[in-house]
């Protein structure tokens, strides 16, 4: 700031800040479904694949504004991101990870099952190094130089790691991890909960939550606040458009699918995941903004879903 310069000159900061992220997101959006499918396969599991994809993100607005280098390609820098972000989880879990040779000669042929979620679910049970290259390769479509640079190997390291990825994968089998009953809570708790949601009655999905719950409107927001709560719930339940609450457990955690009614047809909006303490809700994360995810669970469930896209952006 120039010592001409007031404070009060300047725009307000908050706005400034929301519109670059606005104008990023308009840029990510166009590739954001790839980074999912990726984040999807390094991760395991679309929760934590959603929680990547916004981390990277994040980290990436945040380098974008302190200056520096210039990112010339957001997309490549963003798989980046996402890489060494998850390279780093996988290295505080298992500080030694195995080294690959560095050149293989033999030509070998890609792996060439049914791409989608099947290849996905199968990758995360290859070494860290083996999956990025062979989802980065086979999954994204990404070249070998771009897988190369992407996880900052050499180019004989990556088709190292594709050759050995792809032998693996020749050998699994894929399962499916969907479990379409309700577990994880209580008879009662599910009762309660699914009857609040389909009587819309604020007060009761209230009153099933812990004083200090967390409410996490991905890509929004996240707060404790009472008033958060009431705001969030008391919207979903506004739409008239929402017919039904539906519990399954899903990946291995309890999912609410939230059922509406488009033109004559039920599909799904939104789903919501909730974590427990006791008999009292303590958490609930709202998929709404969230295109890809929700994507993900009507193919893996196969039922229709309806998506809207990030929050704010065209």
């Amino acid at each position: 700031m120039s010592q001409s310069e007031k404070p009060s000159d300047l725009k307000n900061p908050r706005e400034a800040i929301r519109g670059a992220f606005l104008e990023m997101m308009g840029q990510v959006k166009d590739f954001h479904s790839a980074l999912h499918r990726y984040a999807c396969g390094l991760t395991g599991n679309v929760w934590d694949a959603e929680d990547l994809c916004q981390e990277a993100i994040l980290r990436a607005f945040g380098r974008i504004g302190l200056g520096g280098d210039e990112i010339k390609d957001l997309r490549a820098y963003l798989f980046r991101v996402a890489t060494n972000l998850w390279l780093d989880q996988c290295r505080k879990k298992q500080p030694m990870l195995m080294e690959l040779p560095e050149a293989i000669t033999t030509e070998d042929k890609p792996y060439q099952p049914d791409i989608g979620i099947a290849l996905e679910r199968l990758a995360t049970a290859l070494p860290p190094r083996e999956r990025s290259a062979v989802l980065l390769k086979d999954v994204v479509g990404f070249t070998l130089n771009e897988s190369a640079e992407t996880l900052d190997i050499s180019l004989g390291a990556v088709k190292a790691a594709l050759h050995r990825g792809r032998q693996r994968l020749g050998t699994m089998q894929d399962e499916s991890p969907v479990t379409p009953v309700q577990a994880g809570l209580s008879p009662e708790l599910v009762d309660s909960l699914v009857s609040a949601f389909n009587s819309r009655d604020v007060p009761k999905l209230l009153s099933l939550m812990t004083e200090d719950a967390e409410t996490d409107l991905l890509g929004v927001m996240k707060s404790r606040r009472k008033d958060t709560r009431e705001m969030v719930i008391g919207h979903t339940l506004e739409d008239p458009s929402l017919k039904r609450a539906e519990i399954v457990t899903f990946q291995g955690s309890p999912l609410i699918l939230l059922w509406h009614d488009v033109k004559g047809e039920e599909v799904i909006m939104e789903v919501l995941r909730i974590e427990v303490e006791g008999d009292k809700i303590s958490k609930t994360r709202w998929y709404y903004f969230c295109p890809d995810s929700l994507r993900y669970v009507g193919k893996t469930l196969n039922i229709p879903v309806q998506v809207h896209g990030f929050h704010g952006v065209k």
